[in-house]
């Protein structure tokens, strides 16, 4: 699986930053988006190609490499014809560390605050839970590559349908290279809990494997369901109200590092 390495981020920034297009930003993306394509495919003639009618992020050695935000589920078919050709690894940044910036109507940004709001690799369970049954197809991998990054929006707030005014959000730039977590296969998914038992009991519910992960419940039960797709975890019944699920060979994995995964902080 591709390695993202400081000097290459490092790199990438500079190169959207610096408008450096080579093939960045072509399809009017998000400076995230763009900088970790570029960190994946550094030539531009390997970003942008296009397979089975659809464009794929990056073509390289190790197959098809897709950046994606959110929206999993948006990508499915998109998936299930990448696959049919090669290996696919969808890259998914998780924000650790958020710092934001209010644009006025000069143009002039105020003051850097830390947002309160935080994302953590197990966040990936959220999108996962989209993709069905294709979570667990054969060439499927994962990358989580953890960052911080500052984020513009604007000083005038903005209704959306269903919620509150709120500000709205001009771009998102990454500031630094937290690590990354890699994801190669099914049962490699355990990597992205926060804590793992030395064994899980025979069977338990959701609210009890948040306990125990450190999880909250609602991506307890999506991490669940996940582990029932890829044949990790089966649901045996219910204990009242609550799915009951049994984890066979769970203690087969274990964490090597915090989230298992690469810390470059």
């Amino acid at each position: 699986m591709v390695e993202i390495s400081q000097e290459a981020f490092r790199a990438a920034c500079a190169a959207v930053h610096g408008g450096d297009d080579g093939g960045v930003g072509t399809l009017a993306e998000k400076t995230v988006h763009a900088v970790l394509k570029h960190c994946c495919a550094p030539y531009a003639d390997s970003r942008e190609v296009s397979i089975g009618g659809y464009i794929a992020d990056a073509v390289g050695e190790e197959g098809i490499i897709e950046i994606q935000t959110a929206g999993f589920c948006r990508m499915r078919k998109k998936l299930e014809v990448f696959l049919s050709a090669c290996p696919v690894t969808v890259v998914w940044p998780c924000i650790e560390r958020l710092w934001l910036r209010t644009v006025d109507s000069f143009g002039e940004a105020g003051p850097r605050r830390r947002s309160p709001k935080r994302q953590i690799p197990a966040g990936l369970f959220r999108e996962l839970y989209g993709l069905g049954e294709l979570v667990g197809a054969p060439g499927l991998r994962f990358k989580v590559v953890r960052l911080e990054a500052e984020e513009l929006r604007s000083a005038e707030k903005v209704r959306r349908k269903g919620h509150w005014p709120g500000y709205e959000k001009i771009d998102r730039y990454p500031i630094a290279l937290l690590g990354e977590v890699d994801i190669g296969s099914p049962e490699e998914l355990w990597k992205l809990l926060p804590e793992t038992p030395e064994q899980f009991p025979e069977e338990i519910t959701a609210a009890e494997f948040s306990a125990l992960t450190g999880l909250g419940t609602d991506f307890s039960r999506m991490a669940l369901k996940v582990f029932c797709r890829c044949g990790l975890a089966e649901e045996t019944g219910k204990r009242g109200r609550a799915r009951v699920y049994a984890l066979p060979g769970s203690e087969k994995y274990s964490r090597e590092t915090e989230y298992g995964g690469n810390r470059t902080d």
